[in-house]
């Protein structure tokens, strides 16, 4: 990723576009690239307390100074209640990733470059600084500025956290009542000068209605002399430091190895932009603590649960190989549900009968046999297969912690229609925006293709009878999907059906039936609803969750917070559904991957904005096709990968 002076040049612009960096412990460096924070959730710092079980923002921003002969130019930019002050993004000459955030300033014949990164599983971020040219000696002024909160807090409360600053060996030790921060630098000298930063907006908060005012705290600064050819670095964390530049250079050269490694060259292939910063982003969603890997759903949001673990699996992972690790988060959730009385949960820590798991059981089924293919061997499946058929064997009767149950149809049927664990299931005042009952459409497509599946599976591991009993309810899972859910008028699948009604608003939940290895329909009528989902639903960056000809499409996240929620589900376009829909493309276009390529092409631009590399949760469903939710999703990023690897991967000339 590269931009020049032309991406850059102005407030708008720069603000505009953001890094993001991940050490895949639960910390993260977020911000423009012209360090203006414009969400409450940007910070050069941000780290997980285990103890809160929040994300803290520890050092908010830093202010760069630089005095030449005299004169003092700020590299900084914020933007106040009535002004963007200072105006530093005006020295910003370039910003690349490599694969770190790299920014070059120049101030006359001064070149400073600055690189930020989080080494893996460290707690430490570091930004180091190299003088590429200056005529004469120059002074830097590093000064960090605090603001000791949760991210997701909805007013700022920085002025109220009493703030102490003491001296912990060589460290500079921030803390509050909130939390510490630890600050270090490998060379200069530390003045303590107290300075209140208030008034400082949040312009993307701003936009979505939300809190947008800030206020922050420095204790001082550092300065330091330089002269050209002259690096340091400035190093924070949350625990005490020990590093020396010559150890910072060596870990920036063996972590710059290891994301080159995985991110540029794949199976002998080199890939093209797009897939590469793919897989950057992909990793800042895998997460090792103690040992121990997860996905997480994105940021801000930041959760961990079986649908989107599951569904963003084979991308994030066995689209790069990473077997190891996926071997880890199978054995994780398998050994979850096992703990769980056969019920796959909902989420890590989901024990009781609280909720139905729903779909859950399902989309694991889907991601093992991905996986199986991906690694050409049964053997996960042979050393689980117990545990595999006891959560399957919810399925057929009914249990209320499922929510979903068999019936004589074969098709699984809501237990209780008030209570649903489908992806369409947020409420308002306690109801649900989406109304669905009885059948639902992608509940028993998964359930085909977990039905397949496990036949597949029993076959490799010669166990007959499980073989049968799985293809025999396939066989009635395909004759009832089509008598329940097929509208004759339409030519589509209805997204529900309960007794004799037919939902027939058109909504991408059908494509599903068509997408899963596994499919039910026939090819005539699978071209039918691809078309009806294609002319119907498909946009720029996703399939809408609804119709926009229906009376209660709403296609801009705009306004009160209950209609942005409602949009979410009444015409916004996500795409990770986009990555379902590229797939059934491919099964009934097979020599039309032209075609397909280009379905994913609008990221090409998305990904040099925004959150750079990264593929936001979802977009507006009509223009200006502005995204919104997380800045960076895992189920985005992990269905566009999984496409570009299983579909397009040798047609792959973006």
């Amino acid at each position: 990723m590269y931009l020049g002076k032309p991406d850059i040049n102005s407030y708008e612009k720069g603000a505009d576009r953001e890094y993001f960096i991940s050490n895949g412990n639960k910390n993260y460096s977020f911000n423009t690239i012209i360090g203006a924070n414009t969400r409450k959730n940007h910070g050069l710092y941000v780290s997980f307390d285990n103890v809160k079980s929040k994300l803290l923002v520890h050092v908010a921003k830093i202010e760069e100074i630089i005095n030449i002969d005299g004169k003092k130019y700020n590299l900084s930019t914020n933007k106040y209640l009535n002004s963007v002050f200072p105006e530093g993004y005006r020295y910003l000459q370039e910003f690349y990733t490599n694969p770190f955030p790299v920014f070059l300033y120049v101030i006359h014949s001064v070149m400073i470059k600055k690189t930020i990164l989080m080494p893996p599983d460290s707690d430490v971020l570091l930004v180091n600084y190299e003088i590429i040219s200056s005529p004469n000696a120059i002074e830097i002024e590093i000064r960090p500025l605090m603001a000791h909160r949760e991210v997701d807090l909805k007013i700022a409360s920085s002025q109220d956290r009493n703030f102490q600053v003491s001296q912990i060996h060589d460290n500079l030790m921030i803390s509050s009542d909130m939390t510490s921060t630890f600050l270090n630098i490998t060379s200069g000298v530390w003045s303590g000068s107290n300075k209140t930063y208030e008034n400082i907006i949040y312009d993307k908060d701003e936009l979505e209605g939300d809190s947008f005012v800030d206020k922050y705290w420095s204790a001082g600064y550092f300065s330091i002399k330089a002269t050209e050819g002259k690096a340091f670095s400035f190093i924070v964390s949350k625990n005490e430091i020990n590093l020396d530049f010559d150890s910072i250079r060596k870990i920036e050269n063996k972590t710059r190895l290891s994301v080159n490694k995985s991110s540029y060259n794949l199976r002998g292939k080199t890939l093209n932009d797009l897939t590469r910063d793919l897989m950057s982003s992909a990793s800042c969603l895998i997460h090792k603590e103690n040992g121990i890997y997860s996905i997480i759903s994105g940021y801000p949001s930041f959760q961990e649960n079986s649908f989107n673990t599951f569904m963003s699996l084979p991308g994030l992972l066995l689209s790069s190989d990473k077997i190891e690790i996926a071997d880890k988060i199978f054995d994780k959730w398998i050994g979850l549900s096992k703990a769980n009385n056969g019920v796959v949960p909902l989420s890590v820590d989901e024990k009781s009968h609280a909720s139905p798991s729903g779909d859950a059981g399902l989309v694991l089924v889907y991601s093992l046999g991905k996986y199986v293919d991906k690694v050409g061997s049964i053997d996960k499946i042979k050393l689980n297969w117990n545990e595999i058929k006891s959560f399957m064997d919810n399925y057929f009767e009914e249990n209320d912690r499922i929510g979903l149950t068999q019936d004589d149809s074969g098709l699984l049927r809501l237990i209780d229609n008030n209570y649903r664990s489908d992806w369409m299931n947020s409420k308002i005042n306690n109801q649900y925006i989406v109304n669905r009952k009885g059948y639902l459409i992608e509940s028993n497509a998964f359930f085909y293709n977990a039905l397949k599946t496990m036949e597949m599976f029993s076959l490799e591991l010669d166990d007959k009878s499980s073989a049968l009993f799985y293809s025999n309810n396939a066989k009635q899972v395909a004759s009832s999907l089509l008598d329940v859910f097929w509208n004759v008028d339409g030519a589509f699948l209805c997204d529900w059906v309960d007794g004799g009604y037919q939902e027939k608003t058109i909504r991408p939940n059908q494509i599903f039936a068509i997408s899963l290895p596994y499919t039910a329909l026939s090819p005539d009528k699978g071209v039918a609803v691809l078309q009806n989902c294609w002319n119907h639903l498909y946009t720029t960056f996703g399939l809408r969750s609804l119709d926009p000809r229906d009376d209660h499409f709403k296609g801009r996240f705009e306004g009160r917070s209950d209609q942005r929620l409602k949009a979410r589900y009444r015409g916004m376009a996500w795409p990770w559904l986009l990555g379902q829909f590229i797939s059934a493309f491919m099964r009934y276009y097979p020599k039309r991957p032209d075609i397909a390529l280009t379905f994913t092409r609008p990221f090409v631009s998305h990904l040099s904005r925004g959150c750079l590399g990264g593929v936001a949760e979802f977009f507006d469903g009509t223009m200006p096709y502005n995204p919104h939710g997380d800045f960076l999703s895992a189920l985005s990023v992990g269905e566009l990968l999984r496409v570009l690897d299983e579909d397009l991967l040798e047609f792959d000339r973006l």
